[in-house]
């Protein structure tokens, strides 16, 4: 009879037993039971202001805005659950810092916020059992390093860094590691999580989509899109040094451009686009593909065959048109501008836009806006009247320039213009640097009548000897 009570018993018992334990893991982890969403934001602002915010994965709700504070720069997120910590790790990458910190990932009470250090810029992370991998890219870094993720300790620093291009983005599938590379025109590389072997560096492509410019002009953007890995795509400017709009289209088509660059008026030729050329540009631009107008020194130009492009930004196409505080209206130093868009583009544009400027700034913008209906047209015309004895002088001496519509014009002097680069500061005139393949072309800005005669006295000198 005892044996049988003992029999019926035992499934009861077991029963109970696994109910515990159930009971024990929702206790001890009440909020692992809800999928959580980390979220890092880097904004614009002083040292410190960075945080990681924390969401429903579910839902999307919001479940703490300010889960991690006080970061600096923090890019990449991984979570670690081992067993023994059923808290789970949150692991942050500090891009500027250049640290990966850890914080409890119920909490996010830090432990650790200095746990890696000494890695420069770490962009991406991800963990596989024990393991921590953070990626890691500059000018000169493109590599994956492993780390011991109960530790801290180094595993190997270039765990992998074949078919590496600026390594942004991690993922960890079984033992597979997949990287993802903004270089070129972005590639997703596959990689053995255990070995660092390359499985397919190559796994898949053309994920990036490239710039596409007129060539040459403004060098800003193209430079910035180099530093990031992005391709630049150049179309050089027509023989009249207008852009040629039906070659940047084609290029942007082929390559899939994400943004179409131009310069109107042209820096550094000074030269225009004309209106009907920008109109066929714009109707003609790929589906997906923006064009970008640069404006800066539109208000210098007095042809008749320059217009603005904010147009096409009331007809809600897919143009962003920039203007500048810098130029005629003088106040470079003050780094005021702005952007004109389709609501959708500025919504899109927003997370990168730079929120601080000063109250100086902001009263200098608004005094100049106040007086724009005469600052502007007056400036125009004392620029304009400057730069048109210079041309009428330069015609008479048979000497070649392009066509100039703003504050400055390209001269031909017929020989590498280095050597007037060199040789009339001492003279008391100095003048642009060289802007490559236009070797033999001088870069002058229109000042005052007075200085542009002490240009051509010196100039002509030079031109001469």
């Amino acid at each position: 009879m005892k044996t049988n009570i003992t029999s019926n018993v035992r499934p009861l018992l077991r029963a109970l037993y696994l109910l515990l334990i159930a009971i024990a893991v929702l206790w001890v982890m009440p909020r692992n039971a809800r999928a959580q969403l980390y979220v890092s934001q880097s904004p614009f602002g002083p040292e410190g202001s960075g945080f990681v915010s924390e969401y429903d994965a579910t839902t999307g709700g919001a479940i703490n805005a300010n889960f991690i504070t006080g970061l600096n720069d923090p890019h990449g997120l991984a979570v670690y659950s081992p067993t023994e910590f059923p808290h789970g790790f949150l692991f942050v990458a500090d891009l500027q810092n250049d640290e990966v910190g850890k914080y409890n990932a119920n909490t996010g009470a830090a432990i650790s916020a200095s746990f890696i250090t000494g890695i420069r810029f770490p962009e991406a992370l991800a963990v596989l059992d024990d393991s921590l991998f953070v990626a890691h890219f500059s000018t000169e870094i493109d590599e994956v390093g492993k780390y011991n993720a109960i530790t801290g300790a180094k595993i190997k620093a270039k765990f992998v860094t074949q078919g590496l291009d600026g390594p942004n983005g991690l993922a960890v599938l079984g033992n597979t590691l997949f990287v993802s590379s903004i270089g070129g025109t972005g590639t997703v590389g596959k990689y053995n999580a255990i070995t660092g072997a390359v499985i397919n560096a190559t796994f898949i492509t053309a994920l990036d989509r490239p710039l596409v410019v007129m060539h040459p002009t403004y060098e800003g953007p193209p430079e910035v899109a180099r530093a990031m890995h992005r391709q630049v795509v150049q179309v050089p400017l027509l023989p009249d040094y207008s852009a040629d709009v039906r070659k940047l289209a084609e290029a942007a088509g082929k390559s899939h451009a994400g943004l179409i660059y131009m310069c109107n008026p042209n820096n550094p030729t000074a030269s225009i686009t004309p209106k009907a050329e920008v109109a066929w540009l714009v109707q003609n631009l790929p589906a997906d593909t923006i064009l970008l107008i640069d404006e800066a020194y539109i208000h210098f130009g007095e042809s008749e065959d320059l217009e603005t492009a904010l147009p096409y930004v009331r007809q809600g196409k897919n143009v962003v048109v920039a203007r500048t505080f810098s130029k005629i209206y003088g106040m470079a130093g003050v780094r005021a501008g702005f952007v004109c868009a389709a609501p959708g583009l500025i919504d899109r544009m927003r997370p990168f836009r730079n929120n601080v400027i000063s109250i100086i700034a902001m009263r200098a913008v608004l005094a100049a806006l106040a007086e724009s209906r005469t600052l502007i047209p007056e400036r125009r015309a004392i620029n304009a009247g400057v730069r048109r004895e210079l041309c009428a002088w330069l015609r008479e001496r048979n000497v070649p320039y392009i066509q100039p519509q703003a504050n400055f014009m390209m001269i031909d002097v017929g020989r590498n213009a280095r050597e007037f680069v060199t040789r009339m500061p001492p003279q008391g005139v100095a003048v642009g640097r060289p802007f490559p393949p236009l070797d033999n072309m001088l870069r002058v800005t229109i000042g005052t009548g007075p200085e542009m005669q002490k240009f051509r006295d010196v100039f002509w000198r030079v031109y001469q000897g």
